[in-house]
């Protein structure tokens, strides 16, 4: 019997012990002035699930994403509250920092995760190192407020690694930051080491952030869910990702799509040949706008971009050699001008991008792009997208968000994955045999550590098909 004192009225519900199940419910109030309600009762299982459903809506938790900037300079930290479990995450708030890297630490950083590994002491030193200095960075952004400390679920370390391939061509990965230093040094959780389950699982320990791109990104409408999304990921390399739309009610695994296409390392290494070392952003933007797309080098970037965004992984460099060799030789012999490589080089994203949606086009009709890392400080390129028929582009505000701090977001969601025990991993796209969860946790202070290891104990796992689960 429930009672509610404030009105007096009263619920009685009654259980059959022989079907296991709530028969009805009788309402009415202490007076019996109003009319009795009697009516049946949902299942048990149900019922759990509307209380679930309850649960869901009403969690708030806070995580701390960390990720590095592309050529290691900085460090974007991003306090990331969520609101949900497993499917049902949202981003609701992101208060976003950077923090610079000494120069000698992102030098030594950037020539190990080239794989120019020379001494085994050398990076225990340099793993020692950068730990310190991401926890200064988490602390400031720890200080945003003085409560956060305490209601800090976890730091989610997004590390790019040291990706190797042994002599049977295995791949594998070490990180470059020690999570026990990190942890030590904040006093938080750390959940780092994302590829490794995927790599001992077979797969390729790449791409992770797809389905953690959709749980930012989706749109989830409650009744009617009909825009597709592509998020165009511009940095070192360009990366496309399709994210479905979806009213809840879909697959276990959404139909992510993703491509890997040349960006701006494949940009700069052209320039530098061509005597041009660095590059305002403006000054490229102007450039490209008086240059003409020049068809035989559009036509070789767009043959190596269908080769190289099929089953494209960070320790695939010699392709990118490649097609800066084939491209030089085209620019040398037909002397192109820099206007027309950045603006050919645009064209050419532009292009494989059209025909990236028109693979992943569903029935719905609207279609919008959503940018990340620079993208919005590239004119050439997003103008070049722009202009593709049928797409809009959609407003970061409206997911609480800034391109800049997509890494280090998509960092704090995988940490919120790995905490509600959701698988990271997509097979199709890291060639892993099943959907695994990702990460490792490295324990803080007892505090921190029992609060978290209550959080993922009140959590239940996703339901697996059995063929998986085996």
């Amino acid at each position: 019997m429930l009672r509610d004192s404030s009105h007096g009225e009263f619920r009685i519900r009654f259980y059959d012990l022989a079907s296991h199940g709530w028969q009805f419910e009788i309402c009415g109030d202490r007076d019996l002035s109003r009319p009795q309600k009697c009516f049946p009762m949902r299942n048990q299982s149900e019922f759990v699930q509307l209380i679930d459903r309850y649960r869901l809506g009403e969690a708030k938790r806070l995580v701390l994403g960390i990720a590095f900037k592309p050529d290691f300079s900085a460090v974007g930290t991003s306090m990331l509250l969520t609101q949900g479990r497993g499917k049902c995450l949202r981003p609701i708030w992101i208060e976003y920092r950077e923090a610079l890297i000494t120069p000698g630490v992102a030098s030594a950083c950037l020539r190990f995760s080239n794989g120019q590994v020379s001494d085994i002491c050398e990076l225990v030193q340099l793993r020692n190192d950068v730990s310190i200095q991401l926890a200064a960075a988490a602390r400031r952004a720890m200080a945003i407020s003085d409560s956060s400390e305490k209601k800090l679920l976890a730091i989610c370390v997004d590390d790019p690694g040291i990706w190797l391939r042994d002599f049977d061509g295995v791949i594998g990965w070490e990180p470059l930051v020690s999570a026990a230093t990190l942890s030590e040094q904040v006093g938080s959780c750390v959940i780092d080491g994302l590829p490794l389950r995927d790599v001992a699982g077979g797969g390729k320990g790449w791409p992770l952030e797809p389905l953690a791109w959709w749980l930012m990104f989706a749109d989830r409408g409650r009744k009617i869910a009909d825009t597709g999304r592509i998020l165009v990921y511009w940095s070192d390399v360009c990366r496309f990702c399709w994210i479905p739309e979806s009213d809840g009610i879909d697959n276990e695994i959404p139909a992510i799509r993703h491509a890997a296409v040349h960006g701006a390392r494949l940009e700069a290494a052209l320039l530098r040949e061509m005597g041009i070392e660095t590059i305002d952003p403006r000054e490229r933007d102007r450039l490209g706008a008086q240059g003409k797309i020049h068809t035989s080098l559009h036509e070789i970037l767009i043959k190596a971009i269908d080769i190289q965004s099929r089953n494209w992984h960070p320790l695939d460099r010699k392709n990118e050699n490649e097609i800066v060799t084939t491209s030089l030789q085209i620019i040398r012999e037909q002397r192109i001008s820099v206007g027309d490589l950045l603006i050919t080089l645009a064209e050419s994203t532009a292009s494989y991008l059209k025909f990236f949606i028109d693979l992943c086009r569903t029935q719905q009709a609207r279609i919008e792009v959503v940018a990340g890392g620079s993208l919005d400080r590239h004119g050439l390129v997003s103008s070049a997208i722009g202009r593709i028929k049928g797409v809009a582009w959609s407003d970061p505000q409206d997911f609480n968000y800034q391109p800049a701090c997509l890494e280090s977001v998509s960092a704090s969601m995988m940490g919120m994955m790995h905490i509600d025990q959701m698988p990271l991993t997509i097979p199709e796209l890291t060639g892993s045999p099943i959907p695994r969860v990702a990460g490792r946790l490295t324990p803080g202070n007892l505090a921190g550590f029992r609060r978290l290891i209550m959080e993922m104990g009140d959590t239940s796992p996703p339901v697996m098909k059995l063929r998986d689960a085996v």
